[in-house]
C-alpha cells in the first residue's frame, strides 16, 4: 500500500502502523492485509473516508468517540468493535461531545459528496484543547484494513446473519490478540507470511460471524 488508510493525521495521533504490500497472488486469491496498527489520539479530530477498496475492523481500547456510517451515528466506547465496508462513506471522531460531533458530521457529509469519485477524502478537524468530560475522552485503538475478491459477499452474509457495523463483544481479548498477531506477522520475514496472514484474517472473520 502506498497510502495510509486509517486516520492519516500525524498531528492528531501517535501510532504504530504497517502499510502492507501483499504479493500479486495474495491480492487475487487470499484474504490479504492492507494496513494494521494501533494508535492513541492526542488531539480531538474527525477523519472522513470514502470509496476505499477495503474493509475495516477496529477495537476501542480506551476512551470514546463517534462513528458515522450509512447515515447512522454510533457512540463508541472502550470494548466496542467496528466492522465496516470502506467502499461506502464513513467518518470517525474522538474528543468531541455528541452535539459538537453532530455538527461536524453534517459538515463532513458536504465534503464527502464533493469528492465521492476520489480514492479517499480526508478532513482533519484538529482542536487545540480537549475537554475534561468523560464524553470527550480521546480514544486508543487497534485496527486492520484488509480485502479479498470474495469479501463483499462475505460481508453481505455477515449482515444476513445479524452482524452490525458496531457491536460490543463479551470479551475483546480474542480480537486484540489477533490484531497483535497480524501486526507481528506483517513485520516478520516469514517466507509464507501471506498465507499465515490469510489464516489469521480468516480467524478474525470467524470471530466476527459468531
Amino acid at each position: 500500500m502506498d497510502q495510509e488508510l486509517f486516520n492519516p493525521q500525524s498531528s492528531s495521533v501517535t501510532s504504530s502502523r504497517i502499510l502492507y504490500t501483499p504479493s500479486p497472488f495474495a491480492r487475487t486469491s487470499l484474504l490479504h492485509l492492507q494496513e494494521v496498527g494501533s494508535l492513541q489520539a492526542i488531539h480531538p479530530h474527525t477523519s472522513t473516508r470514502t470509496n476505499l477498496t477495503s474493509f475495516l475492523c477496529f477495537v476501542v481500547l480506551s476512551g470514546n468517540g463517534i462513528l458515522t456510517y450509512e447515515r447512522t451515528t454510533y457512540e463508541l466506547s472502550a470494548g466496542d468493535c467496528v466492522f465496516i465496508d470502506c467502499r461506502k462513506a464513513y467518518s470517525h471522531s474522538t474528543g468531541y461531545s455528541t452535539d459538537e460531533n453532530n455538527t461536524s458530521v453534517n459538515n463532513t457529509s458536504i465534503s464527502t459528496s464533493a469528492c465521492v469519485n476520489e480514492t479517499a477524502c480526508e478532513k482533519d478537524a484538529d482542536a487545540s484543547q480537549s475537554t475534561d468530560t468523560p464524553s470527550a475522552s480521546l480514544w486508543s485503538l487497534q485496527w486492520c484494513h484488509f480485502y479479498a475478491p470474495s469479501l463483499p459477499a462475505i460481508y453481505e452474509k455477515y449482515k444476513e446473519r445479524g452482524g452490525r457495523p458496531v457491536f460490543h463483544p463479551t470479551d475483546i481479548e480474542p480480537f486484540t490478540t489477533l490484531l497483535a498477531d497480524i501486526y507481528d506477522l506483517a513485520s516478520s520475514s516469514d517466507y509464507i507470511r501471506d498465507m499465515r496472514i490469510n489464516e489469521k484474517l480468516g480467524t478474525l472473520l470467524t470471530l466476527l460471524m459468531e
